[in-house]
């Protein structure tokens, strides 16, 4: 498992988390405040939380995500880059 997998699946089991992804307003102030330092510390966090978005996103009545199902965590993840890779290509420029 890669150490982006690794660090979705972690965020995906902290409810804080996703709450403040979510904008939901059942956290404390202070968790609020250390998710938003979390992302101010690493501009890579932006794309984490672009992806987790993507999985909350999924029609699923609810997404749970652990170590037991890090194999579909893996496989959300290549339909998602899939999907990158098939918007992509119609925006790049032909020589």
């Amino acid at each position: 498992m890669t150490f982006q997998n690794s660090m979705l699946i972690e965020l995906l089991n902290d409810d804080t988390f996703v709450a403040w992804v979510k904008g939901e307003n059942n956290i404390t102030n202070a968790e609020r405040e250390k998710w938003n330092d979390w992302l101010e510390e690493n501009p890579y966090h932006a794309i984490l939380i672009e992806q987790v978005n993507r999985i909350l996103e999924m029609p699923f009545n609810e997404v749970e995500i652990g170590c037991e199902s890090s194999g579909e965590l893996e496989r959300l993840l290549r339909v998602i880059e899939e999907e990158d890779r098939i918007n992509i290509l119609p925006n790049m420029k032909r020589d």
